[in-house]
Formats: structure tokens, sequence, C-alpha cells
């Protein structure tokens, strides 16, 4: 039988959570319900961080009812394998012990097999659009918390919080801030995401809002840490990317941009951070190794991002912007679009590289959260 909530301590820790979530999967055919928090297919900090500590807070407050057994499962939507390249979530979850070993990867779970038996109820943070391979799952979506536009099928009726503000973990830190049910630890990790991904508040990048500050105001009071030397520390684990391969570093900040036929053109975004473009262009056999990604993940166009400190982690980051892929109408047609963007600022790189369209990002402030949207509306109206 599965364990009940009311037998454990009510001060329950994040890892005895997910030691016991992990039994929970083990059993799942003993639950009436399933609840599953999933983060978006990047899998970046925020996404893990934002399903963690989502889920826990959603165990902890659940009301017991004997009759009705649900388990609590977060997920980080990627392969176990490749939890490795997300170099700073390895390093902030090594500093609190948690071991990869605790963690639910997308294969370790069978969605497909739980919407068949009508028991799984799943929330996503970071993300409302799900990938295509997952859209099979959206009429088991109950809940949305995110901090990108909102894409969300209009006629999919769920309980939507969605705010542009710099981090999900923002908003998951304001709900449970209000219910008083963040420990040390939690507010370490939501602190840590926050920072990463709002550039440590530098008002220069423009990822921050006032709720943004507000909520890490909020978390310091509960539980100060040193912000500049957690910053420091993850920033260095996330743009250290030296020992990373080009395919990995392709797929390391990786998301598609949704279908709506098979016939329909296939585009993705790939972030890379910690090398400029001239740098990534300078790697061994880099056409290569990106034409072998487009054919193993059945792309025509990939666009490529690229965010780095040339002057240092206490300045503002440059970008860039390439669009690669077999399909060299379309690449150039995508290039045209996004260069004509008001949003992103793109001028014409001063290289060029083979079966790239390639470009300086004048406006830092523009992320993957304005390029996305911006190549959606494109693949629905012009092609």
């Amino acid at each position: 039988m599965p364990t009940s909530r009311a037998s454990l301590q009510a001060n329950i820790k994040m890892e005895d959570f997910l030691k016991h979530s992990k039994v929970c999967l083990k059993n799942l055919t003993e639950f009436n319900e399933v609840h599953v928090v999933l983060g978006n297919e990047a899998c970046d900090l925020d996404s893990m961080v934002s399903s963690l500590i989502y889920a826990f807070s959603i165990f902890k407050t659940l009301s017991n009812v004997p009759a009705k057994q649900t388990a609590v499962v977060p997920v980080f939507n990627i392969p176990r394998e490749d939890f490795c390249l997300r170099t700073e979530a390895v390093f902030l979850f090594k500093q609190f012990h948690l071991d990869h070993d605790f963690f639910t990867f997308i294969e370790d779970i069978e969605l497909e097999t739980l919407m068949e038996t009508k028991k799984l109820k799943l929330t996503l943070v970071d993300h409302n659009v799900l990938a295509q391979a997952q859209k099979y799952l959206e009429t088991a979506v109950i809940e949305i918390l995110d901090h990108h536009q909102d894409m969300w099928p209009a006629e999919l009726k769920v309980n939507k919080t969605i705010e542009l503000v710099g981090s999900c973990c923002t908003l998951v830190a304001e709900k449970l801030l209000a219910v008083d049910i963040l420990d040390n630890m939690m507010c370490s990790l939501l602190l840590g995401t926050i920072l990463l991904d709002t550039i440590n508040l530098d008002p220069r990048a423009g990822k921050t809002t006032h709720k943004d500050k507000q909520i890490v105001s909020r978390l310091m009071e509960r539980h100060p840490v040193a912000v500049d030397e957690l910053y420091a520390g993850l920033s260095k684990a996330k743009f250290d990317v030296s020992a990373i391969s080009t395919p990995d570093l392709l797929r390391k900040d990786y998301k598609a941009l949704p279908k709506n036929s098979s016939e329909a053109l296939s585009v993705s975004i790939s972030a890379v951070s910690g090398l400029s473009m001239q740098e990534f262009f300078s790697r061994a056999q880099v056409q290569h190794h990106i034409v072998k990604f487009c054919e193993s993940s059945c792309l025509d166009v990939l666009v490529i991002m690229f965010v780095y400190f040339g002057d240092g982690l206490d300045e503002p980051p440059s970008k860039q912007l390439a669009v690669c892929g077999p399909n060299q109408d379309a690449s150039g047609q995508i290039g045209d679009y996004l260069s004509t963007s008001a949003e992103l600022k793109l001028k014409q790189y001063s290289e060029s590289y083979e079966n790239c369209f390639v470009y300086d990002q004048e406006n830092i402030k523009a992320t993957r959260k304005d390029v996305f949207p911006l190549v959606h509306a494109f693949l629905q109206n012009k092609l």
C-alpha cells in the first residue's frame, strides 16, 4: 500500500519528499491519481527548481483523502543522460546534497499509460506550450504557472498564472510565500534561480521586473544569503562550456516550435550560453555537427541564440543569432523576418558562415521568450 501522507512528519524535507516520490513511482497502480509537475523540454534550472518546489508544495498542502490516494511527482522533461549538461543545475543541487538519483526524468514515468487510465493530473511550469511529442497530454493539464507569452489553446480551460516576469521561480515563490511553506533550502534554490535568470537583477540586461526584485527581497528576509557569491558560482557553472561537445551544446537548451501538421516546417531554437558566435563557429567540424543535429532532430531550420559575457560577469551580456538548417529558403525567410523585428534589433554580422544567416543582436534585453513567439507567428502566417 502507498505510504499515507498522514504518516509523514509535518516537517518533511525536500530530500524526503523526493525519495517518497520515487517510491510512489514504483507503485503508481496503487494510486487513484498521479499529479505530475512538468517543466519545459529545455529543462533549464528554472524548469527544474520550479517543478521540484511546486510539486513539494502540492504534496505538503494536498488534503489527505484516504479514499483517494494521490501521488505527486516532479518530472524533469529531459532524458537522465542529459542532466550533466545542465552544469548550473548540477552545481546548485550539489550545494544541497540533492543527488540526481533523487530526481524523476521523462523516461522514468509512463505518462501515456497514466493518460489512458485517466489517472494523470498535470501541472505545467515554465511553459504553456507542450512539445509536439507531448501534445496528447493537453487534456490532462489542470494548472499552468509560467512567465512566457500565453500561447495555451483558448478552448482548453485551466487554472493559469502567466506573467512576464524574469523567472518562473518568481511566480512559484510568490505563491508559496503566501502560505508560509518555504524552508531555507527552498529559499536558496529559488533565489539562485531568479538571480541567474535575471543576471543578478541587473537592470541593464532588461530581464528584471519589479516583482522579481520584490520576491528576492522577501526571500532574503526569510533566509539571507550572499547573493553576489551565489550568482557568481551559478554563472561560472553555466557559462563554462569548454568541456561540452558541439552536439551537446545544441541540445543543452533546446526548444521545438509547435507544428500544426506533419507537413509543416520543423523549426527549433537552441540557446548557447558561454560562447560568442565566432567562438562557436571556430569549433572543429561545427558545420558537420549542425547538419547531423538537424538530421537527427528532423529539423528544417535551427535558430541558434548566443549569449556570452565578453567583458566579464559584472557587465551586461552580448547576444547574437544564427539561422541554419537544410531548408535554406525557409532559413533565409525566417532570418529576414527576424531581422526586421523592432524587438530584436538584429544587425548583419561582419563575418559569414556556410549555410547560415548570422546577426548581432543589439537589443540584449530580448530573449528566447521573445524570439519563440516571433518565429511561431511567422510560421503560422507566412509559410
